[in-house]
């Protein structure tokens, strides 16, 4: 039975990772400051690949403008290496190796997302980035 319920946790968190690059659920409508606003707690933070500290509003704020430019640029990710622990009742936390295609540059990095289930959803509280090295990356697709 915990086997399964794993498995349903970590269908259900693929689905919605990379953060703040998936909103299929938008019907192709472009994701207002509301979605954006309503995937995160309130207690919200980011750690980027950088190694900035980021705030729930800039967050929110970057999201925004990165999706209000006319013709915004298709984001081509691939994500794998899927590891998933619960960490309470309603808490788990997911990371995963995320590949994007920047300008055709590859970006490689590992990241980690902590999420809760609450009555409206799952929430993010925590996320985190750090940039890893092109061989950290399987040649073969997900895993």
């Amino acid at each position: 039975m915990h086997a399964e319920i794993d498995a349903d946790i970590l269908s259900q968190l693929i689905s919605l990772e990379p953060i703040f690059h998936r909103f299929e659920g938008l019907s192709g409508r472009t994701p207002t400051r509301a979605d954006i606003d309503s995937m995160m707690a309130p207690e919200f933070f980011e750690i980027g690949a950088s190694g900035r500290l980021y705030s729930r509003d800039f967050i929110i704020q970057a999201v925004e403008a990165r999706f209000s430019t006319p013709e915004p640029q298709p984001d081509h990710f691939r994500i794998s290496e899927f590891h998933l622990l619960r960490v309470s009742a309603d808490t788990w936390l997911l990371s995963y190796m995320l590949r994007q295609e920047i300008a055709d540059t590859p970006r490689i990095s590992r990241r980690t997302t902590l999420w809760k289930k609450t009555a409206e959803g799952w929430k993010i509280l925590f996320h985190q980035g750090t940039l890893a090295e092109a061989d950290a990356l399987p040649e073969s697709g997900e895993s």
